[in-house]
């Protein structure tokens, strides 16, 4: 048996899927920090004791009170003018709001080091300590792919086929098992369901291509993964492309085996002219709906039961969106900013005041905003005589900031800008027992999620209600 350019081509995508299945697999975790891990201890310990039992375990770059500096001082005016509270407000990241923990951030990828840390802590030195979260699989999102996966494989006519097209999604159900995902997947298997009767018949693509029973959970599975995320999207696409290759390995293999045979035999019945939702397949769309369900009911209850900002009760500085009034805001990248921009500005500024009696307080109060310049004034030599211009020696821009991650990036100790830098400047933070964390392995929010859910069990249901609404209207047309 030769194999054919289409065969290579085949061999090679699903070889890139089965890579990718691995490369891009991602496992929900609890941590609060995308990139740091908190682990709280008793303030009765002190940290240099608590930092010795995360130097032992191979712990680096702890992220401390102790080890906070000044990032950044004027080479004009090197006194820090004590006008701002930045560097007082920054400390409280480093205790819970009740004052009875001390907190540390440790990089992510020291996390194992962490739990044995903690585990030390706990067991030789008696220390109340913890940490914020760890990984953990959740085996029953891809458990309920699988088991949707059988029971349609089970009932379908041609197995092979379903089978070559359904390996490749349930597998990433299992490299990202997120419940948007595993509902997608499940869309996806029943559209493999449905062609599965039309597999051999001629005109089988044009038939897929064209039905709306098909395309349209395909067209849905692959926007929700592109709203989960541009991984999850780029892995579904391949995935979609793994199957594709699978499903025509196998058709290559049929038709080179019929070339041997003896006996040919040709079907009747073209694929565009047997129904893909029928019976069998109307089954199989209700019978989905409690996997669907279940899924919707599992997230649901998880987002609202499962632990947020806080880590054994504690409420400690979490990631928050909108703050309320009554929320004690803790600086975040956004006020190292502003801190920042009057630390290097302040040189500049005229704090005389228009009756000449008060320091000018406004440039303190006031926070900096996109597009300000600080200009100082230049006298020149021109053909007039000498005439004053004003030269604009800082502006509060994209660069100026670029310029400011670039310095955390250079600061020589473990500064808490490094951990506000990887939150991004569109993060707030605050104390609250009710703050969301950060989920490291999507970037899809827990309502976003619930919607997506939502919508594609909805669309479940109104598959199978609007197949019996096409099939009364031909009952009726038949009287």
């Amino acid at each position: 048996m030769k194999l054919k350019f289409s065969g290579f081509v085949s061999i090679i995508i699903i070889l890139i899927g089965i890579i990718c299945l691995f490369a891009f697999r991602s496992v929900p975790v609890t941590r609060i920090w995308s990139s740091y891990n908190m682990l709280y201890a008793d303030k009765s310990v002190s940290e240099h004791d608590i930092l010795e039992y995360l130097s032992r375990a191979g712990c680096k770059d702890v992220i401390s009170l102790s080890s906070q500096r000044i990032p950044i001082r004027s080479s004009i005016v090197p006194i820090e003018p004590k006008l701002n509270s930045y560097l007082n407000d920054r400390n409280f990241y480093f205790s819970d709001q009740e004052k009875a923990f001390n907190l540390f951030y440790i990089p992510s990828e020291y996390e194992s080091r962490t739990e044995q840390a903690v585990v030390s802590m706990q067991k030789d030195g008696n220390i109340k300590a913890g940490m914020d979260g760890h990984e953990k699989y959740p085996w029953t999102v891809p458990l309920i792919c699988i088991a949707v996966a059988l029971s349609l494989l089970f009932f379908a006519k041609n197995r092979h086929p379903f089978a070559a097209g359904a390996v490749f999604p349930v597998c990433m159900s299992a490299s990202l098992p997120f419940y948007p995902v595993a509902s997608a997947v499940c869309l996806v298997l029943l559209a493999l369901f449905m062609v599965n009767h039309i597999w051999g018949r001629r005109r089988y693509l044009l038939a897929v291509f064209t039905s709306p029973w098909v395309m349209v959970p395909l067209i849905t599975a692959m926007i929700v993964f592109f709203m989960v995320s541009m991984q999850c999207g780029i892995l579904g696409l391949l995935v979609f492309l793994a199957s594709a290759g699978a499903t025509c390995l196998l058709r290559s293999r049929e038709l080179y085996l019929d070339s041997k045979s003896s006996f040919k035999y040709e079907l009747i019945f073209s694929a565009r002219q047997l129904p893909l939702m029928y019976s069998r397949t109307a089954k199989a769309t209700a019978a989905l709906m409690l996997p669907m369900a279940l899924l919707f009911a599992m997230f649901a209850v998880s987002s609202v039961v499962s632990p947020k900002s806080t880590a054994n009760g504690l409420s400690v500085p979490s990631p928050a969106g909108a703050l309320s009034d009554g929320q004690g805001k803790i600086p975040a990248l956004r006020e190292y900013y502003d801190w920042a921009w009057k630390t290097l500005a302040f040189p500049y500024i005229n704090l005389n005041s228009k009756d000449s009696q008060h320091v000018n307080m406004a440039f303190f109060e006031e926070e900096a905003t996109e597009g300000s310049v600080i200009t100082v004034s230049r006298f020149v030599q021109t053909e007039n005589g000498i005439s004053q211009e004003d030269e604009a020696v800082m502006k509060f821009d994209g660069k100026f900031k670029d310029s400011l991650k670039k310095g955390i990036d250079d600061l020589d100790y473990p500064a808490i800008e490094k951990l506000m830098k990887s939150e991004g400047e569109q993060t707030r933070v605050a104390y609250s027992a009710s703050l969301t964390g950060k989920n490291t392995a999507s970037t899809v929010r827990n309502g976003v999620s619930l919607v997506l859910l939502a919508f594609m069990f909805l669309e479940v249901i109104f598959m199978y209600l609007f197949y019996f609404v096409i099939r009364r209207k031909k009952y009726e047309n038949n009287k």
